[in-house]
């Protein structure tokens, strides 16, 4: 077996997991930060307006929206292309 074919496989994986340990690593702190970010903000808005912490159903979509929503968002605007008519046929 060519050593290098093994290499070729470590870069591209059909499941996509990350390639090496840095970019798994890197992975997982940008969630935790998300996490973080979107619990400071919650606190944040829950100090100047405390009616906002009482229900568990504004809890849930505030982060549902914070963590999922709005990093999605950011990386179908940050796409290549994104906002043109390129990608349209």
């Amino acid at each position: 077996m060519d050593p290098r074919q093994g290499v070729i496989l470590a870069r591209v994986r059909r499941d996509g997991s990350p390639s090496s340990l840095r970019e798994g690593l890197a992975a997982g702190r940008r969630e935790l930060a998300l996490y973080v970010g979107a619990g400071v903000l919650y606190v944040a808005i829950g100090v100047n307006v405390p009616e906002f912490l009482f229900s568990w159903v504004v809890a849930a979509a505030y982060l549902l929206l914070c963590v999922v929503a709005l990093p999605a968002l950011a990386r179908r605007l940050r796409r290549p292309g994104a906002g043109t008519d390129a990608g349209r046929a």
